[in-house]
């Protein structure tokens, strides 16, 4: 039985733009919208305008195009306790630490922040642990900086503008141009690093998880302390951890390059 005759139109529309707006990962201005969907201008205007104002949307100051938001993510994470990244991404985790004894960290990312969701712990006695909830920063942890890697270049450049640094030892990078200047490193590498830019005496590398639109929604650390990764280990753990990285992502859907 077909309810059909029960559908509102601008509801219908209004999904629609959010399908349309998931399968373009650097977003759509108003007028791209409305070449893919034939709708009229005003009224995809106050459909957008409304997604905004319930946190479904936002649209970037420079570029004006549309992207969804983390809350459209968690919507869609209730739909698919089944096939969530921390399910997926557990016994790549534990592989990962147990390749390089130190603990590896899953966090998500939802837009704005990135949030700690998982860790396998080291099981040396000195070793790294992490509160599950915490924010992951992006100007001095690997993790957040992974992230900035793969965002398109003008939401990175928007996010680090809008970022507030703070000094949190001798190697914290401090300033948009500096941060942005080491992400551009970090593509080349495939995955970034912190060499005691966090915490004094802890290093860590990551590498950031992609989606199947291949946007970042998260990453994977491998953190612990200086003197067991030493800076002659950090480009073995890097691209170990980017290894394990890319076959979450593949998992996820991700088109990745050889």
């Amino acid at each position: 039985m077909s309810n059909e005759r029960y559908a509102i139109p601008s509801v219908t529309r209004a999904l629609r733009v959010l399908e349309t707006i998931s399968e373009h990962k650097e977003g759509l201005t108003l007028s791209e919208l409305g070449s893919v969907l034939d709708y009229p201008e005003n009224s995809l205007y106050r459909i957008s305008a409304t997604l905004i104002h319930e946190g479904y949307l936002t649209r970037d100051k420079h570029s004006k195009k549309y992207r969804l938001t983390g809350k459209t993510l968690s919507v869609g994470y209730q739909a698919l306790n089944d096939y969530n990244i921390v399910e997926l991404a557990l016994p790549h985790l534990k592989t990962l630490r147990d390749k390089t004894e130190e603990t590896v960290i899953l966090s998500n990312f939802d837009g704005k922040n990135a949030t700690a969701l998982a860790q396998f712990v080291s099981h040396y006695p000195f070793k790294f642990t992490i509160d599950i909830g915490s924010n992951i920063n992006f100007f001095s942890d690997a993790g957040g900086k992974a992230i900035l890697t793969q965002l398109p270049e003008h939401e990175a450049k928007s996010l680090v503008e809008d970022m507030e640094f703070h000094k949190l030892t001798q190697n914290t990078i401090t300033t948009p141009k500096k941060l942005l200047t080491a992400i551009g490193k970090y593509q080349k590498l495939g995955y970034s690093v912190d060499l005691q830019e966090h915490f004094d005496g802890i290093h860590c590398v990551g590498a950031a998880i992609l989606d199947h639109n291949n946007y970042p929604i998260g990453s994977i650390t491998v953190t612990g302390p200086s003197a067991r990764i030493s800076e002659t280990k950090i480009a073995k753990y890097g691209k170990t951890t980017r290894k394990t990285a890319d076959q979450i992502s593949a998992l996820l859907g991700a088109k990745l390059v050889a």
